[in-house]
């Protein structure tokens, strides 16, 4: 199974769903470190196209959500695309795992 890499424009902007809420998506970019802290989020991956926030705790992630107000990752938020990886939960996870910077994009709503 082939996972599609989109552009990041495509993927972050406002969409109507039927139910007519507003669904807000955001990136978040984290540089790992050899050493460094963990990403320090814990996510439910049984949905195949997507990671959904569990929980998030001390990590790379708790420092964005520090540092950036407003655009912090909560429970339930969904990453839909891990450096241009949409669909694909395998995929997304190995590039979690693997790569030094994480371009995320994070969808709420």
């Amino acid at each position: 199974e082939q996972c599609q890499l989109q552009p990041l424009e495509e993927l972050v902007k406002d969409v109507d769903v039927p139910e007519k809420r507003q669904v807000q998506a955001f990136i978040v970019t984290l540089h790992k470190t050899p050493g460094g802290p963990c990403l320090g989020v814990d996510v439910d991956i049984s949905d195949g196209t997507c990671m959904v926030v569990d929980r998030v705790a001390e990590g790379l992630l708790s420092e964005w959500n520090r540092l950036n107000p407003g655009s912090e990752v909560k429970k339930d938020d969904r990453v839909i695309s891990v450096n241009g990886t949409v669909g694909c939960v395998r995929d997304m996870t190995e590039a979690c795992k693997h790569s030094e910077v994480l371009v995320m994009v994070i969808e709420r709503g």
